[in-house]
């Protein structure tokens, strides 16, 4: 079951980390906190399914943890 949680976070990644990161440069317009934000978005998602938690639609999960990410990272900045 660990194996199959971590193939399918592979896919994930490979399939969504472009994208992305390309909509968080666009929301943040600096190319190096939306590198760091991405990542962190999928440390968050990784830490979610070893809890146990199960992601059915990882695209939309993904997109939604990003989004917290950058209003948070907004809010620092204010």
């Amino acid at each position: 079951m660990k194996h199959e949680a971590q193939e399918r976070f592979k896919e994930a990644f490979e399939a969504y980390a472009d994208e992305l990161f390309r909509h968080a440069v666009l929301r943040l317009s600096q190319r190096e906190r939306a590198h760091e934000l991405t990542q962190e978005c999928f440390l968050k998602a990784w830490q979610y399914v070893s809890r146990g938690e199960e992601i059915r639609d990882m695209r939309p999960f993904l997109y939604r943890t990003l989004r917290n990410l950058i209003i948070d990272e907004s809010r620092k900045t204010k």
